[in-house]
């Protein structure tokens, strides 16, 4: 009887060791893919090339105009779009109304009679 005790004593001890080891190993695991991870979010964030900004113009996929980020002022005197029409001469306005359209003067006739 005694010896059947300590048997299960002793199988109960090594089942709870044998736990508790596959326990932290899994742990260990589980930090290393985590540490790895973020290694690997780290050398991505460092090495990351530079954000290149561009525009591309109404023409064309063609012409690419760079820009410089909003961090670094644009000193150069080139428009990046070329400037608005005056007020009179775009065809509708923010409302939605249409503007008078501007018309040229039509030359008068050389006759200038009369029907009749």
């Amino acid at each position: 009887m005694a010896k059947q005790t300590l048997s299960n004593i002793v199988r109960g001890k090594h089942y709870y060791r044998n736990n508790f080891r596959g326990t932290v190993m899994l742990l260990m695991v589980s930090l290393l893919i985590t540490a790895s991870l973020c290694l690997f979010l780290f050398y991505e964030e460092l090495t990351k090339p530079s954000i290149r900004f561009y525009a591309s113009s109404a023409a064309g996929a063609g012409f690419i105009t760079p820009l410089k980020p909003l961090l670094e002022p644009n000193n150069s005197s080139k428009y990046l779009l070329e400037p608005d029409l005056p007020a009179e001469m775009q065809a509708h306005t923010l409302t939605g109304a249409t503007a008078p359209a501007i018309t040229q003067p039509q030359p008068q006739s050389a006759q200038g009679g009369t029907n009749g």
